[in-house]
């Protein structure tokens, strides 16, 4: 209310669209505290030390990205009325997760329980740990027996992988530019109704007016007409 927004359909569409970049900086903040954990360290070390490694990166990647985002907040007239509401929602979230992810949730994995908890060592809880341990190992298997290895060698091969993205970028604009993919800031939307807009002029006559609306209402039901013949009668 404060920024005069409402929740609407536009509202949740910006929040949809933060929701990527906000969950983040929390993942970035989780790893590290999960690799402090790893090295048997107790939950509040882990806590204090994983957050204080990645708080830099996180709080001025956040930043730059609200900064990315403020121009849109200066935008004037109807355009800057639509794209407003996306841009204070987007900031709003943004600093938020910024408190979320620096205070939070560590202070979350700090305090977690690792037994004891309400329905622990329940047939649920156990297959539902099983299930994380599976998707676990296959994703940490993954990074290690595919993605590591790959990375390696696009590192290696640095200046390969650099032709190989600048080249997608440099077709990516070429399709655009040669009118093969075509760009639209709003692009028509079929629809199966039709709006007209009547405007005469000031102190005609009010039979005058009601007699153009009919003409137009005319014109529209012998469209809906043609177009059910047309739809009913098979071509031959």
């Amino acid at each position: 209310p404060a920024v005069g927004l409402n929740i609407s359909s536009l509202t949740i569409l910006s929040f949809i669209l933060v929701l990527g970049i906000v969950v983040d900086d929390a993942i970035v903040v989780g790893e590290r505290i999960y690799s402090h954990e790893s090295v048997e360290r107790t939950q509040r070390d882990a806590a204090i030390a994983g957050t204080s490694e990645v708080i830099v990166p996180v709080v001025f990647g956040v930043l730059t990205t609200i900064a990315a985002f403020l121009p849109i907040l200066l935008i004037e007239g109807h355009m800057g009325n639509f794209f407003s509401i996306i841009g204070w929602i987007v900031l709003v979230c943004l600093i938020f997760s910024i408190i979320e992810c620096m205070f939070i949730l560590p202070a979350h994995l700090a305090h977690r329980k690792t037994e004891g908890y309400f329905l622990y060592g329940t047939p649920v809880v156990k297959k539902w740990i099983a299930f994380q341990s599976i998707f676990s190992n296959a994703l940490e298997n993954f990074a290690q027996q595919a993605y590591k290895p790959f990375l390696k060698k696009s590192l290696e091969w640095r200046w390969v992988t650099w032709a190989i993205a600048t080249s997608v970028l440099i077709a990516s604009i070429a399709l655009i530019i040669s009118g093969r993919v075509i760009f639209q800031f709003f692009p028509a939307v079929e629809g199966d109704r039709i709006y007209v807009t009547l405007t005469m002029p000031e102190g005609i006559n009010v039979e005058y007016t009601e007699a153009a609306a009919k003409r137009i209402s005319d014109a529209g039901y012998a469209t809906v007409r043609e177009v059910e013949m047309a739809v009913e009668t098979p071509e031959h």
